[in-house]
Parts: structure tokens; C-alpha cells; sequence
């Protein structure tokens, strides 16, 4: 009992000491509403959001006897979390308003990336925190190497990369490009041109892509799902070295030949979407996916 009881006012003692040992800083400054801003931090948690004032406003939680690294002019801010830190990573949790349609650049090793609402360009980077974005930017590109993603929204132009970390892309892109090395993808196939690539990763992709816009896929030994319609408008080219193709979107069967591998060639409809998938030893499955259900019968 004396051994739980000291166990507990010890473990009191060292959250009290941990909350002693950070402080709330506040920074903020003039920035113009396409200004650019890069944020570099290593642990912690990162979040911009975007708000309607042509400036920046930075609610930091560093440690004691730290201070943020942070200046520039109306057109370009820079934020850094560990210059003068002590020499132990530090855990900087950092929220940061910037203008709607700023130029934002953020890179962490393991802190957590949220963006939200932003319109202008966005670049972000860690190598294992998990990155969210949500909004309307006119171009995301994100990198990781192990960190898990998650996007939504309507960006314009959308770039993901990846190592094991998932990627879920729930919304719509007129351009995108999905990668990773064995993270899984689950995306629409967007409105324009799409590309999506992985090395063992599984790939599900629902829908087409607009009229007259290509959709390529390409796998090694992940498998691909994709689901569409039951009648897609779109023509179809599927091949595989060793994988099997199931289809049920026609009559068409895959041809074998040889060592080369099988194919399925088939169009329906005019053929307006062009879809392509490769895969080495993945299987390649062609679903009709069930009709929405309209919720005035339930």
C-alpha cells in the first residue's frame, strides 16, 4: 500500500514538473494574404489554420527557457522550433493562423501535421508524423516516410508520397498523383487526369475520372480494386505478369499468352474515361459498386 501511494504522489510530482517545464508563448505579425511562410519543428504537433486577416498569429507551448525562432517581412515568415532549444528534442506544440491564400511550407520528423481551410499552395513534409489536410488549396504536395495521411477537400492539384504510411484521399482533384512503397491508397479516381502507384501497398480506388481523362495505375505485388458503376462510360486496358484480373464490370475475359502475362482490353459505353492498371503478381479486381441509397427511403 506505502509502495502504490508513493508510486502515485511520485508520478503526480513529474506531470506537475512536466507541466512546469512548458511555457505559452504568443507571436504575431503582419503578412501579406499570399505571403509565404515556411514552419520547421521536430516533436510536438503542428496546425495551421487559415483565417481572414492579412497577418499571422502564432499560441506556441515550448519549454522553459526556450523561445521561438521567428521573423521575416509582410511577404515571407519564418518559423523555427528548435534553434536554441536545449540539446534533447524538443515537444513544440505550435498553432498557427495564417491568411486564407499564404504560401505554407511546414516540415517535422515526428510531430503531426493539421492544415485546415488553406487556398494557395501547400507543402508538407515529416518523416514519421502523421499529416491532415483538409480545404481548397490550389496545390498540396506532402511527403513522408512513415506517417500515415489523410486528405479532404477539393485541392486542384494534389501530390502524395509515401513510404509504409497509408494514404486516404476522400474528395476530388482535377490533377493527382498517389505513391508509396507499401502504405495503402484509398482515393476516387478524381476528376482529371490520375495516377496512382505502389509497390506492395493495396490500391482501392472508387468512381471514374472526367470525360476523356486518363486514370493510371501501377503495382508490383499490391492488389487493385477498383469500384465504379455498373455501367461505367470509360475503356479499359488491365494487364498483369502473374496476377490474377477478375472483372465483373463486362463479358470480357483476360488473354493469357505465354510467359507474357494476361490482359483484359474491353470498352463501355463511348469509352470516355481511359483507365489503365499494371501489376506484376497483384491481382487486379474490376467491381460494380452498389447504387447510393437515397436516404428519403429508409
Amino acid at each position: 500500500m506505502r509502495i502504490t501511494v508513493l508510486g502515485s504522489l511520485l508520478a503526480c510530482l513529474c506531470g506537475a514538473s512536466m507541466l512546469q517545464a512548458q511555457v505559452r508563448q504568443e507571436h504575431g505579425a503582419a503578412l501579406d494574404s499570399t505571403g509565404a511562410i515556411r514552419v520547421y519543428s521536430l516533436a510536438g504537433q503542428v496546425t495551421v489554420e487559415a483565417w481572414n486577416r492579412d497577418s499571422i498569429h502564432i499560441v506556441a507551448i515550448v519549454p522553459r527557457g526556450a523561445r521561438l525562432q521567428a521573423g521575416g517581412t509582410r511577404s515571407a515568415f519564418k518559423l523555427n522550433t528548435y534553434e536554441g532549444m536545449p540539446e534533447t528534442i524538443p515537444v513544440v506544440h505550435l498553432h498557427v493562423k495564417v491568411p486564407r491564400r499564404a504560401e505554407v511550407w511546414v516540415k517535422t520528423s515526428s510531430a503531426p501535421i493539421a492544415v485546415r481551410g488553406l487556398k494557395g499552395t501547400v507543402d508538407l513534409y515529416t518523416i514519421e508524423g502523421a499529416i491532415e489536410a483538409t480545404g481548397n488549396p490550389d496545390a498540396l504536395r506532402i511527403e513522408t516516410m512513415r506517417g500515415e495521411v489523410a486528405v479532404s477537400g477539393t485541392p486542384k492539384w494534389l501530390r502524395v508520397r509515401s513510404g509504409s504510411g497509408d494514404v486516404r484521399f476522400a474528395g476530388e482533384a482535377l490533377d493527382l498523383a498517389l505513391s508509396t512503397v507499401s502504405g495503402r491508397i484509398t482515393t476516387p479516381a478524381g476528376t482529371g487526369r490520375g495516377r496512382v502507384e505502389s509497390v506492395s501497398g493495396d490500391v482501392t480506388i472508387t468512381g471514374l475520372p472526367g470525360r476523356g481523362a486518363p486514370l493510371e495505375v501501377d503495382s508490383h505485388s499490391g492488389s487493385v480494386r477498383l469500384r465504379v458503376t455498373a455501367r461505367p462510360d470509360a475503356s479499359f486496358v488491365v494487364f498483369s505478369a502473374r496476377g490474377a484480373i477478375s472483372n465483373a464490370l463486362s463479358s470480357a475475359s483476360p488473354r493469357t499468352s505465354g510467359q507474357s502475362g494476361a490482359e483484359l482490353q474491353f470498352t463501355s459505353g463511348s469509352g470516355a474515361a481511359r483507365i489503365t492498371i499494371r501489376t506484376f503478381t497483384g491481382g487486379v479486381w474490376l467491381n460494380a459498386a452498389p447504387p447510393a441509397r437515397d436516404p428519403r427511403n429508409r
